[in-house]
């Protein structure tokens, strides 16, 4: 008798067509809302939304969201540090 038959197989994962990456794999972060940025940073909304009033802090608006890529939090946070 052999036990082939009961050992459990490996299910394949889907991978996308063009890539051949796996289906969802985590793709990087492009933009953060208010509340991961204020996560990320520490600060609060009010101090993000001063900063970004004063063009100390970039962000970009998708329909009526305000999202901050990680480029330009981080060039705050260095700008800050001076």
């Amino acid at each position: 008798m052999s036990t082939h038959a009961l050992t459990p197989q490996p299910t394949p994962q889907p991978t996308s067509q063009a890539t051949g990456d796996p289906v969802g794999a985590a793709l990087p972060k492009v933009g953060y809302s208010y509340k991961e940025a204020q996560a990320i940073t520490g600060l609060g909304r009010t101090s993000l939304w001063k900063a970004m009033k004063d063009g100390r802090l970039k962000c970009f608006k998708v329909g009526r969201r305000r999202l901050f890529s990680p480029k330009h939090l981080s060039d705050f946070m260095k700008s800050c540090e001076k």
